[in-house]
Formats: C-alpha cells, sequence, structure tokens
C-alpha cells in the first residue's frame, strides 16, 4: 500500500468526529441538547467510531486487492484510465511516478500488472473524479440513498437527532463517500483472501451491468427508490429460484461455477449465490417482460432460458462470455455484443409469450418453435456450421447474433 492508505484512519476519525459536530452544534445553539451533553455524547461514541472509521479501512483494502485480482488482466483498462484522467487534468502521471505508456506496454507483455501502490494512487483519483461528478449532481438528493447519509453516524446520534441528519450542512459531501459487500466480507479468516476477491469482482460485474440497464432503459428519467420498487421482488424472487429455472448450457455453467466455489471452500449457500451472478444479468429484462404479460416472473424466466436452449443460443451466448480481449476497445465491443445477444433473448422471449394460448413454458416454446418453420431452420444451418468450426471469433459470433436477431423479429 501507500503511507496514504496506511495511515488513513487518523485523517478519517477527524473527519467523522467534525461531522458529528457540525450536526450537533446547532441543537446546541437551538438549546436541544447542553454542551457538557453534547460533550458527554461525543465521549460515548469513542468506540463505535473506532468501527466505522476501521471499517472504512477495511473497504479500501477490499477494494485494492479486488483491482489487484484484476491488475494484469485489465491493464490496458488502467492505462486508458490514467489517459482519461490526464485528459481531463485531475492527474499529473509522472508527478505521481505512475509509469508512462512505453512502460506500461512492457508490462503487458510480460503479464504484470499496477502494484498496489500505483492501484492506491489511481483508486484516490478515480474517487475525487466521481466525488466531484456526483457533487454537481442530484444523485445525493434521490430520497432511496438517504440511509446511505444515516449509516455515516454512529447510532445513538442517529437515534437522537434523526430529523437533523437530513439538514447536515455536508450532507451531499458525506454520501459521496458511502459503500457495501457484507457476505462475502463475513468469509474472513474463514476462505482464501483470493477467493473472497473473486467472489466480490464477480458481484461487482453484476452491479456494473445493472447501472448500465437502468441508464439505457430509464436515461434521464431513472429515480433510484422507484426502480428498487419495480424490481426489487421479482428479482428477489429470481433469485431464490434461478437453480431450478435454468437449462442447457446456462446450467452447466452455473453447476461448474457451484462446484468450484464450493470446493475452494465457500459455504454451499454462498458458492449457489455466487454461481448464480451470471445468469442473473437477465434477471431486469425477465422482471420487466413479466410485468408487462402479466406472467409470474418465475414462469417468465422458464420461457427465457427455454427458449435459448431451444434454438441453441445458450451455446452462442457462452461462447461471447468466452472471448478474450486485450485492452479496451475490445472489451467494450465484447460487452457490446453480451448485451446484443440478451436484447435478442429478450425479444424471442416476448415473441414466444405474446402468442395466444397458456401451457407449461415448455409447450410454449414448443408451440413457438414449431410456427417459426424456414427462419428457424435457417438459424439452425447457421448454427450447426459454427459449432463445426469451433467458433470462437469476435466476427463469427456477431454473425451468429445478427442470425438469431432476424428469427426473433
Amino acid at each position: 500500500n501507500t503511507d496514504f492508505i496506511d495511515n488513513s484512519a487518523g485523517v478519517n476519525t477527524s473527519d467523522v468526529e467534525v461531522n458529528i459536530k457540525i450536526l450537533l452544534n446547532p441543537q446546541v445553539a437551538d438549546g436541544k441538547l447542553s454542551r457538557g451533553d453534547r460533550n458527554r455524547l461525543l465521549a460515548r461514541q469513542t468506540s463505535e467510531v473506532a468501527a466505522l472509521v476501521l471499517r472504512n479501512n477495511y473497504l479500501q483494502s477490499q477494494a485494492l486487492s479486488t483491482l489487484e485480482l484484476q491488475s494484469a488482466a485489465r491493464l490496458q483498462e488502467f492505462q486508458h484510465l490514467i489517459r482519461a484522467l490526464e485528459r481531463s487534468g485531475e492527474l499529473n502521471r509522472a508527478l505521481e511516478f505512475l509509469p508512462s505508456d512505453d512502460e506500461l506496454t512492457e508490462r503487458r507483455k510480460s503479464g504484470i500488472g499496477l502494484t498496489r501502490p500505483e492501484l492506491a494512487i489511481l483508486l484516490a483519483y478515480s474517487k475525487i473524479w466521481l466525488n466531484n461528478h456526483l457533487l454537481a449532481s442530484d444523485v445525493p438528493e434521490d430520497p432511496y440513498l438517504s440511509s446511505e447519509l444515516e449509516r455515516y453516524f454512529p447510532a445513538a446520534v442517529r437515534e437522537r437527532f434523526p430529523r437533523a441528519i437530513p439538514h447536515h450542512r455536508l450532507r451531499r459531501e458525506i454520501f459521496a463517500m458511502r459503500a457495501v459487500w457484507e457476505h462475502i466480507e463475513a468469509l474472513d479468516n474463514k476462505v482464501p483472501a483470493k477467493l473472497q476477491y473473486e467472489a466480490a469482482f464477480q458481484t461487482s460485474r453484476l452491479l456494473r451491468h445493472a447501472t448500465y440497464w437502468l441508464l439505457c432503459s430509464r436515461g434521464s428519467r431513472l429515480q433510484v427508490d422507484a426502480a428498487v420498487r419495480e424490481f426489487r421482488d421479482g428479482v428477489h424472487e429470481l433469485e431464490a429460484e434461478i437453480a431450478q429455472l435454468l437449462t442447457g448450457a446456462e446450467l452447466a455453467r452455473f453447476d461448474e461455477s457451484r462446484t468450484h466455489y464450493s470446493q475452494a471452500g465457500l459455504p454451499p449457500p454462498l458458492a449457489a449465490r455466487v454461481a448464480s451472478l451470471e445468469a442473473l444479468n437477465a434477471a431486469l429484462d425477465i422482471v420487466e417482460i413479466a410485468a408487462a404479460h402479466r406472467v409470474r416472473v418465475a414462469e417468465t424466466a422458464r420461457v427465457y432460458f427455454e427458449v435459448g436452449t431451444r434454438i441453441g443460443f445458450d451455446w452462442l451466448r457462452a461462447r461471447i462470455e468466452k472471448l478474450t480481449v486485450e485492452g479496451p476497445w475490445q472489451a467494450i465491443a465484447r460487452t457490446g455484443l453480451r448485451d446484443a445477444a440478451l436484447r435478442v433473448q429478450r425479444r424471442l422471449t416476448e415473441r414466444v409469450l405474446a402468442r395466444k394460448g397458456r401451457g407449461s413454458a415448455e409447450a410454449r416454446v414448443t408451440a413457438w418453435v414449431e410456427a417459426a418453420g424456414k427462419d428457424l431452420a435457417h438459424w439452425q444451418r447457421t448454427l450447426a456450421d459454427m459449432r463445426a468450426a469451433g467458433a470462437g471469433d469476435f466476427a463469427t459470433l456477431t454473425v451468429g447474433v445478427e442470425s438469431v436477431r432476424k428469427l426473433a423479429g
């Protein structure tokens, strides 16, 4: 690490103390709290403030370790971030002793990533960038996210002055610095740290996809509290039943991943939960389709996964997941292809559910397959050719997705 990471507890303690005093001082001025009571209340918070500060230190170290795990594989993405921060004028690479582009090229050839101190510097500048953009936005005003502000303060302060917290004059600044991962963190000293970081990384991938989906779907209309109300129950239902809903290649990947995490030491329930994260990329689509067609979430999911398996689209999506990339542009291209495949599978599901008649998911998919005729036959020939050729390149997989898109209409 760097000194500013290892010694951050002192600064963090001072910040929390000052923010508590800012909250309490108006209560003293209004006569709601005497100065003596204020001082005694502050003294009683010593242990909890220490715990809050240590929690922040833990999260900071965890973030660095998760980045370090991916440092070599994602070196070009870090290089892209360094350049972006330089262009914005927020980072002086030479001043911070970050490697030049030539040095990064040599590291990439040698399979070496950024060091922890280098990652710490890059993380710090990224947090500054994000903090500034959050403060310039209306995100801190979102009512659903107000709980982040409340959790910043010790319990006794929250309980005694709940109405004062939303009016804290630095509430926006405090909000811009909060974050979480509880179940995985509870594994400290129980499983290898690398396994924790791998599980945390899988969680972050799902969060990134969900964030991207919501921004694309709702855009400037996005209200976090409304989105949570819309999707929460359906996503919880899907997560609880996902192992019974998957089929084909998706089920095989889930079983393989669950076995990997279980054998590595994760408790079986958590191993299954982490293994399900990849399939849950489809969760928001499935919940939205279910609401639009007034079909149960579980039944919609059965149709979603069954139609993918029946026409071999699950195989194509699995190949997309295995695409190797070099650098941010190829990563962006793969993400775009993955998202295109998800949109196609969504459209296939909607086509199946739009047909008249009821029955099981399997019966509905069978009826749609029988009606698809020549279009489906063309796709199946294309799929057979791709499988025979061992298709694994971007161009071939793009053609495959486009072929199914035409089938989906």
